[in-house]
């Protein structure tokens, strides 16, 4: 590898499986130190851990709740202690639940909301009131193809989603001043266990994405080039991964 990142520290979210554990994975093998936050996979996580060793890097393992806001402060009290520092933040956990909106629970939809969209504003907003990232800090944000264009089954998912990335270009713009850059990455259909969990089928295939479901380690690359020096003139933008699928 480059050594994009050599001497950065990371703060994954959702980083026991799917795409944070394979974002832990490729930002060691590019250098970095990483910490990653989860909320009840205590295998999943160790494996993380275990990855990042193997490219002769530091993982930390913080097992909380990113809804939660006193747990939030705890996260980066054990994260910066172990990391000395912080130079990128990836905001990557969240659940999903799909239904008929007719039918939708409104515990399921807060919970969805409070993990995937409060969430992030807590981890978002400590990171801002901590000073812990500064000036070309970066901070990625995962989205997903279903918050540009929508699910029929999906309501609160999609509409999470949606609000992320509108969130990436507000933070963009608040925090362009302190040369803090902020992107998103919005893929398509990922093998991760939320995807098997929800929507196994899409495994088989699907005419709307031609180059089929990607897995966690070909849209990983993406969080590497957007925490890296080779987007200091990017913010603010959602970039789509969405394997040949064309969106508006």
């Amino acid at each position: 590898m480059a050594g994009r990142l050599k001497g950065r520290r990371a703060l994954i979210t959702g980083g026991d499986s799917g795409i944070g554990q394979a974002v832990a994975q490729a930002f060691a093998r590019e250098g970095a130190d990483v910490a990653i936050v989860y909320l009840n996979d205590d295998r999943g996580a160790q494996h993380t851990r275990e990855l990042v060793a193997a490219e002769e890097r530091h993982c930390t393992l913080v097992k909380a709740d990113v809804g939660v806001e006193s747990e939030v402060s705890r996260i980066y009290q054990e994260a910066i202690g172990a990391l000395g520092g912080l130079d990128v933040l990836v905001s990557n956990a969240a659940v999903e639940q799909r239904g008929a909106w007719e039918e939708f629970p409104l515990a399921d939809w807060n919970r969805i909301v409070q993990t995937n969209l409060t969430g992030a504003f807590l981890v978002i907003r400590e990171a801002l009131r901590g000073g812990h990232l500064k000036s070309g800090g970066r901070i990625v944000i995962t989205g997903s193809i279903q918050g540009l264009e929508g699910s029929a089954s999906d309501p609160a998912y999609s509409a999470t989603k949606g609000a992320l990335h509108a969130m990436t270009r507000s933070l963009a713009k608040y925090l362009v001043d302190r040369r803090i850059l902020v992107n998103a990455v919005a893929p398509g259909p990922v093998d991760t266990p939320m995807l098997r969990s929800q929507t196994p089928k899409l495994l088989e295939g699907s005419a709307k994405y031609p180059l089929g479901v990607a897995s966690p380690e070909q849209i990983a690359p993406a969080y590497v080039f957007l925490a890296s020096d080779d987007s200091s003139y990017m913010t603010g933008e959602v970039l789509a991964l969405t394997g040949g699928k064309i969106t508006a």
